[in-house]
């Protein structure tokens, strides 16, 4: 019964199993749901996900996976023999010792990682389309391809296409930059005006998540916030590739 409740860490992806193991996240197997597993996957290992470039396959997944899942799986680091074996966790503290607390905690079905949970649901409840959704996912993750990102992977200049001596980071399109900030200060209220400019990133998606930081937002805040970053998102990448586009003269309506 205990095996059932290990949790492996991906490295090479040549020992997990796909459905029966749990790797995407603890105590989830996606043979617990009800799917219709394309045949050739169902005893295969998690390395047969990936595509000829050493990437998620996302083709093959969006064969008979749901979205969400989808999703968590695109945040985890591909497999690859660099990463070394998969490595199988029983729920251990720092000195491998068993925590009995923890074991019995996922036998009866407890959370402890609040923050984790809080955050997927409320990113997965959003009233907004699904793109959107998955947008704010990504975002989350610091996983969209900015200047600063693309760089990182011998890409081009870090630097923001219109400030031209900043970083283009996440927090930099969606907040920082002189092209967005206009429409943030029009719909953030005064008071929370101070902290929405001053945190950190991941801050700042937890406040823009669970606060109402906007004026009198008839549908909530978070959804305008997700709205406003998958606007702002979409601007940036017409002006990058469309020279004839120009960005709304009033983006805040």
């Amino acid at each position: 019964m205990l095996e059932e409740y290990n949790f492996w860490s991906v490295g090479n992806g040549m020992s997990v199993n796909i459905c029966s193991d749990a790797w995407i996240d603890k105590g989830f197997r996606i043979r617990d749901l009800e799917l219709d597993v394309l045949e050739q996957l169902q005893d295969d290992k998690v390395v047969a996900l990936l595509d000829e470039f050493g990437m998620w396959n996302m083709e093959l997944l969006h064969g008979w996976l749901p979205t969400y899942i989808i999703n968590k799986i695109a945040v985890l680091p591909p497999p690859n023999d660099s990463a070394g074996a998969d490595v199988r966790y029983c729920m251990e503290n720092s000195v491998g010792e068993i925590v009995i607390k923890e074991m019995y905690n996922d036998l009866c079905g407890f959370d402890d990682d609040y923050g984790y949970d809080l955050h997927w649901k409320k990113i997965w409840k959003l009233h907004v389309p699904e793109r959107v959704r998955c947008l704010v996912w990504f975002m989350k993750h610091e996983r969209l391809l900015t200047n600063s990102h693309k760089n990182m992977m011998g890409l081009g200049s870090a630097m923001c296409d219109f400030c031209g001596d900043l970083p283009e980071t996440i927090l930099h399109v969606m907040r920082d930059c002189p092209l967005v900030m206009p429409l943030w200060l029009t719909m953030v209220h005064n008071n929370a005006r101070s902290k929405f400019f001053s945190c950190n990133f991941q801050q700042w998606i937890t406040m823009n998540l669970c606060l109402e930081v906007g004026w009198n937002i008839e549908d909530g805040w978070r959804n305008y916030f997700a709205m406003a970053c998958h606007s702002i998102w979409n601007w940036k990448n017409k002006e990058k590739h469309n020279d004839s586009y120009s960005r709304p003269s009033n983006p805040a309506s």
